[in-house]
């Protein structure tokens, strides 16, 4: 395989002699097409493989290695550091060390997006035997993204950051039009990377990952490891059911329908109309406490 055509995910090779695919099943795995570690976090993870290390008492890291360059992002080893320096390190370096800080982490993920597609590497993720799925088959929703204001206002600033530290490799930033689809994708299309306390400790854009539609009765569930993301069912549904009619949920499906919808709408532009929305049965379930009568035993829900 050359080195400019990669493929970065597994499909479950085994399902397909399945009658039914039990939940707990890993039915998708894949690496990230583009990640970064949360600011807050790069004093005491690894900003490839995100693995936490403690701090002593005097501020000084035990374990990490820092980048001998800008000085700012930490690593676990030289295995780390020079796989972290091929993921989009190597176009962050110098402008780090430069200002002196770390941007956002939206303008650093953008950064690696932009600094891949320039690339011109033939990157995909493999989502059936028959089926890939590369950055261009990704949504952008340009047409909502130009009428929202808060984010064409952060497309710009996010654009002259990272406009700011291709400057010094003499990489220029795509033109408007360009630097909205692509931020667009990134929008609705990125994952929260979280730890095993469910802490956000990251983000990631996933090819194949972001096949799956919205559904707030998910089939499936993301989970973590390292940045790697695997995609579980938590339901049983047919071996025969194409990869793409599994769902997963992109909010806490525990939280008031009216706070998804909003979420929902503002974040990935369309309005959830699915029966735990549409009806108000659910949202008064999620507000009652169950009755104490012990004789008898009644369980009923008390609004």
């Amino acid at each position: 395989m050359s080195s400019f055509l990669v493929a970065r995910a597994s499909i479950n090779s085994t399902l397909a002699s399945s009658e039914v695919i039990k939940s707990g099943t890993v039915v998708l795995s894949c690496k990230p097409f583009a990640y970064t570690l949360v600011k807050d976090y790069a004093r005491n993870h690894c900003d490839c493989c995100f693995r936490k290390t403690e701090i002593n008492v005097t501020g000084e890291d035990l374990k990490l290695s820092r980048c001998g360059g800008c000085q700012l992002v930490w690593y676990c080893d030289r295995s780390c550091q020079k796989k972290g320096w091929n993921d989009g390190h190597r176009w962050e370096c110098k402008g780090f060390k430069k200002f002196g800080k770390l941007p956002p982490a939206f303008s650093r993920l953008l950064l690696r997006v932009i600094t891949k597609l320039q690339l011109k590497s033939d990157i995909y993720d493999r989502i059936s035997p028959n089926s890939n799925r590369r950055f261009d088959d990704l949504m952008s929703h340009y047409k909502e993204v130009r009428e929202d204001a808060m984010r064409m206002d952060h497309i710009y600033t996010s654009g002259k950051v990272v406009e700011s530290l291709l400057s010094l490799h003499d990489i220029s930033i795509p033109n408007e039009a360009e630097l909205v689809v692509i931020c667009g994708r990134i929008y609705v299309n990125t994952f929260s990377i979280t730890d095993p306390e469910l802490h956000q400790i990251g983000s990631g854009l996933y090819l194949g990952a972001s096949i799956f539609d919205h559904s707030c009765e998910p089939m499936a569930t993301a989970s973590f490891q390292s940045t790697t993301i695997y995609i579980r069912n938590i339901v049983d549904y047919p071996a025969n059911l194409p990869i793409q009619k599994v769902t997963i949920s992109y909010q806490d499906t525990l939280k008031p329908s009216s706070y998804r919808i909003s979420e929902l709408s503002g974040i990935y532009y369309f309005i959830c109309q699915c029966e735990r929305c549409s009806s108000n049965a659910y949202n008064s379930s999620m507000r009652a406490v169950l009755c104490q009568n012990r004789k008898p035993v009644c369980n009923s829900e008390v609004s």
